[in-house]
This record gives C-alpha cells, structure tokens and sequence, in this order.
C-alpha cells in the first residue's frame, strides 16, 4: 500500500512540503499498514504513474526492469507467459516449474491451485492501483511462500475519475486498445472503474500470433467507518509461445520454428469483495470473500521418439512392433498433445488489527483466519503419426497401410493424416479436491524510534483428495 501526503500552507507564501511516507500492508488484506522504517525487510513498492509510463506486456516487464533481484526469462515464448525469478525462486506460467512466489490481487492469491502457477495475462497491468514485493519466507503469505510474496492493489474510481482512450501500434503487428473511465456518485459514498484491455500481435517468430482480452471493473461504498470493494476481472487470451529451437536450426532464419502449435487459451473469471471497518480509532475488521474460475486448454505439436524390442507392444496402444533389425527398434515421427484444466476456488479470510500500546511502547496486533477450498479437473490426450524414416518393421493390428515419410507439414505443424497415424488417446486424467485452513498472526513493537521487534506465525491445515478418473485411483 502506498499513501502520499503534500500540503501548502498559503497563510505566509512560503511552501511546506510533508515527507513522503510509504506505507506497507503486513498482510494481504487490506489493513492499518506500517512505515517501511519499520520492517525489517527491503519492501519494493511500485506506484501507478511509474507502472504506466513504461512499456510492457505485463506486470512482469516492470518488476523486472525497476526491482531489485528480479529477472524475467521467456522459455515460454510468449511476452505475457514470462517467469519470473526473485532471489533464485520463480512465479511461472509453465506448469511443472517448481514455484516459491505467492501472487495477491486485492488480497486474493491468485496462483493457480493446479501446478500453483501464476499466469501474468489475468493481471491486467492497466488495472494496477499499486504493487509491492515483499522478500522472504514470509508466513503471513501462506502455503508455498518460499522466496518472496507479490501483492497487487487495483485502481478505484476515486482516484483515478475520468475517461481515458489510447491506442498504440508497434513492430510484429502490434496493436493496443484501451479504455476506461472512473468516477464517484455525487454524495461521494460510491465509486466505481470499469476498463477494457484488448492486444493483439503477430509475434516476431514465424506463426506466434497473441490475442489478449482483459476486462476490469470495481466498485465500492464507504462512509466515515466502514468500506466495500467490489471487485471483476474476465480474461480471454490466446497466446502461441513455439518453444525454443535449436541454434543450428537458426542460422538462417531467426525467426523460424522447430515444431508447432504451442497454443493456449485462458479463460478466467475473478470476483472478490473486500470489506474493512473501524471498531473504534485503533481496532479495524478487514476481511474478504473470493470465487475464482479458470480454464486453460493448450494444444501442443512435437516430434516424437520411442524405442521398442521386437514383439513389443507401443504403451497404450494394441500394436505390436515385429520384424526389427536389431535388439531394439526406434519409432519416430509427430505428435499433438492437448490439455484441458478446469478450476474453480472459494474462499473467504478475515482479520482483526489492532493499534495499542503496549507496556508504553507504539505496538501494532493483527490476527486473522481464512478458509480456501478448490476443485481441479485436468486431463491429458496425444494423437501420435509414425514415420517410416525409423526401424519400424512390420506393425500390426494398428495400420491399413506401411507410413509415410512426411508427418509434418511445411510450417512445421503435425499431419492429421495417413497410414502411420494412431487413434488419439487420453493419456492423464484427473480430478483434486483442495482443503485449507489457516490461522496468522503478527506483532510490530516499537521500543523507540529506531528499534522496532516484528514477528509473525502461520498455522496451516491442507487436504487433498485426488482421484485417476483413467484407472480409478484414489489419493
């Protein structure tokens, strides 16, 4: 959280400026805030003027580029598919990356439940109110905060009011609209946002165009003691990030492919309400309550590789590989994986801060509980075209015909076609129940000026019921 004082006093023309004083929020939920003088950590914190006046796919173009200890790598392919890596500990869209960054927006981990992936286009830079990093293993943020915690605050119409319309064109096709508008009812008690974000490009490699849909909509009510926030965001992205391609396929187009599609489309909704009151001048209840829906399909094209002895049978299919030249047999050709994740989340967390002295020292006391609960569908299928370019021999029981040579076309995507393809086949399939309960606490003493004792602890309880809908197994 950050909070900006100035005044001018005109009594006697002479200008007196108040210091800047940043505030930071212990917990994700919206509460009293401390100096940063006062903890014992380098919080990093991120104010809108500065997000917007620099250029970038996402919140992760400007962390890189303004944050210390924080790199972007692009494995994916795709600018609003970046990792991002703070002190050795990443927050990726790459699904099988080990994860140690819990990501907040308005007080609501937004990791996904599957993989805990951060997917950086459901963020939509344009919505960002303020953004800071907090470093560390800190408790405060839940489960799998390893190496750091990202908590993200988007805009209200009370402080941004008004219309706004820009357009942009760049390189590859590059194409950037947006329009918004902010405003507060009359007797200023409502206030409400509500912007939408669309991108389009071509991608500077060979077939990598990106569509990318964001939709942000707020609105709020408060009075001299209590407050509401409403909060929306709805993505529809289709972004192709093509893999990386080995170098010496690359000396003479840099632009070329090895294989394709890697296609994925997001598909989200994000709802949350936030509330806080003021108890009496130093005790505040804040809390919240969240539904999360995300889908995620990708289509992947790639080369294929197995080897088999003679009489074996291919894993998952009744085809049995005869006549091999040698102790082993090697299959090559193309293959088109396809994913499908299906999420939805619930949660609601509260908390009660506290800003009393104690023993005649400045103390601040929060202590809070939260409940999440998700339920995860994930399943997995490949449909594999064999060429005759390897020792496949006789197969029998799977084929109408000998294969072809060609199981690729000339943009490097999977033929659909011909004697050597197999049926598709559902490979993985998979249903999650996630439970967690939580209890956090902290305590911010000040002895003096100077001197300040910060503590806090996390009481953590998680339940996961997984089952194989292919054979049927229970975890």
């Amino acid at each position: 959280m950050l909070a900006l004082g100035s005044a001018t006093v005109s009594a006697d023309e002479t200008g007196i400026k108040l210091k800047k004083i940043e505030v930071y929020g212990t917990t994700p939920l919206p509460g009293l805030g401390l100096p940063l003088n006062r903890i014992p950590a380098n919080i990093q914190i991120a104010a809108p003027k500065d997000i917007n006046s620099q250029t970038g796919s996402s919140a992760a173009d400007y962390m890189a580029n303004n944050m210390q200890g924080v790199t972007v790598s692009d494995s994916s392919g795709n600018p609003w598919q970046p990792e991002i890596n703070f002190r050795g500990y990443s927050a990726s869209s790459l699904l099988g990356t080990p994860q140690g960054i819990s990501t907040y927006v308005d007080g609501v981990r937004v990791n996904e439940p599957f993989g805990d992936v951060t997917l950086w286009d459901k963020i939509p830079s344009f919505a960002i109110e303020n953004m800071q990093l907090v470093p560390g293993s800190n408790p405060l943020y839940g489960l799998n905060t390893l190496g750091g915690a990202i908590s993200v605050q988007t805009k209200s119409g009370r402080n941004h009011q008004g219309a706004a319309l820009e357009y942009e064109a760049g390189s590859w096709g590059r194409q950037r609209s947006l329009i918004e508008y902010g405003g507060v009812s009359k007797d200023g008690s409502v206030d409400y946002m509500l912007g939408y974000q669309h991108t389009t490009e071509d991608g500077w490699r060979d077939f990598s165009p990106s569509h990318v849909n964001q939709l942000f909509g707020k609105t709020g009510w408060q009075n001299e003691s209590s407050k509401l926030d409403l909060t929306y965001i709805g993505t529809d992205n289709n972004l192709t990030g093509n893999g990386l391609t080995p170098q010496n396929l690359l000396s003479g187009d840099r632009e070329q492919i090895h294989t394709r599609p890697d296609f994925t489309n997001n598909y989200s909704h994000f709802l949350a309400l936030n509330g806080s009151h003021w108890v009496n001048e130093d005790t505040m209840f804040s809390g919240n309550v969240y539904y999360k829906k995300s889908n995620r399909v990708t289509k992947n094209g790639d080369l294929f590789e197995s080897e088999l002895g003679n009489g074996d049978t291919l894993d998952g299919y009744d085809t049995t590989l005869g006549n091999c030249t040698g102790a082993d047999c090697q299959l090559v050709g193309s293959v088109t994986n396809r994913t499908k994740t299906s999420q939805d989340s619930y949660g609601a967390t509260g908390q009660m801060s506290f800003n009393q002295d104690f023993m005649g020292k400045q103390n601040q006391f929060i202590i809070g509980l939260g409940y999440d609960y998700s339920l995860i569908r994930f399943k997995q299928s490949e449909r594999i075209n064999l060429a005759d370019d390897g020792d496949i021999g006789d197969m029998s029981g799977g084929f109408t015909g000998s294969p072809v040579d060609q199981v690729f076309d000339a943009t490097r995507q999977p033929i659909a076609s011909g004697a050597g393809l197999l049926p598709q086949r559902q490979t993985t399939g998979l249903t999650g129940k996630q439970y967690t309960a939580r209890l956090f606490a902290t305590d911010t003493l000040s002895l003096n000026e100077k001197w300040h004792l910060n503590a806090g602890a996390s009481w953590n309880f998680t339940r996961v019921d997984n089952v194989d809908t292919l054979r049927g197994d229970a975890s």
